[in-house]
């Protein structure tokens, strides 16, 4: 992709452009990563929900196997080992929940970053715009109607 350059015959002009293309940026940059932080979350989200599900079932048979009298050798191993697992997936299930606060964290990175570039590129345009217009376009209008008057005369 071949990206034209901005002009620089005129700083006013270049001001312009360049504010037009950070405000554009402001809000491409930000609004792609926060679709990607998003899903990100959502997926985060969905095998959190798996892991507490399973957690929850582990717990329920754990209780189950607890409320019996008396347990076979092959019985406390398998509740070790569920115990152990459900352990292991409480663990998991926090990591994730902390991968989703870093995730939050970071969408609202982009978005205040958004607000910003996005106010900074309207400033410098319309500061551009107007010094451009003022300084340059209106003299230079002046004069060339003042041309065509002479012309006529």
């Amino acid at each position: 992709m071949n990206i034209p350059s901005l002009p620089t015959d005129n700083l006013y002009k270049f001001l312009a452009l360049s504010g037009l293309v950070i405000c554009l940026y402001s809000f491409i940059f930000p609004m792609k990563n926060i679709g990607e932080l998003e899903l990100k979350s959502l997926d985060i989200k969905t095998q959190s929900e798996v892991l507490r599900i399973e957690i929850d079932y582990l717990k329920t048979d754990t209780i189950t196997w607890a409320e019996k009298a008396k347990l076979d050798p092959e019985e406390t191993v398998l509740i070790r080992k569920r115990t152990r697992e459900a352990a292991i997936k409480a663990a998991e299930l926090k990591g994730r929940m902390e991968q989703i606060e870093v995730l939050r964290k970071e969408v609202l990175f982009y978005w205040k970053l958004l607000r910003i570039t996005y106010f900074l590129g309207t400033a410098i345009s319309l500061a551009g715009f107007c010094l451009w217009y003022i300084l340059v376009q209106r003299p230079n209008d002046i004069l060339l109607r003042k041309q065509i008057k002479k012309e006529k005369t």
